[in-house]
């Protein structure tokens, strides 16, 4: 499966609310940086996602960029609540 299968499969489960979904798509060693939270492991990322349940929500692509170790996806993000453009990397 390439890297953009991966951020894409990734997308969909979290989109879906499905936390065991988005645990099977990181890699070991996951950590991430963003502006509201930080996680230095897998682990600890879906701690969180298990405490806090994901609301589901649609998401329509609107670009994938790849590099040889990068993938970017550009999309919509929609909820009930309203409707945002999130880039993603």
């Amino acid at each position: 499966m390439s890297n953009r299968d991966v951020a894409v499969k990734y997308l969909d489960h979290f989109c879906k609310g499905d936390v065991q979904g988005v645990e099977a798509t990181l890699a070991k060693g996951f950590h991430l940086k963003g502006p509201l939270f930080e996680f230095e492991s897998r682990g600890a990322y879906i701690a969180s996602l298990s405490d806090n349940p994901l609301e589901p929500a649609t998401y329509r692509i609107l670009a994938v960029t790849e590099g040889d170790e990068t993938v970017s996806v550009y999309y919509t993000y929609d909820k009930p609540s309203g409707s945002n453009i999130i880039a993603q990397l």
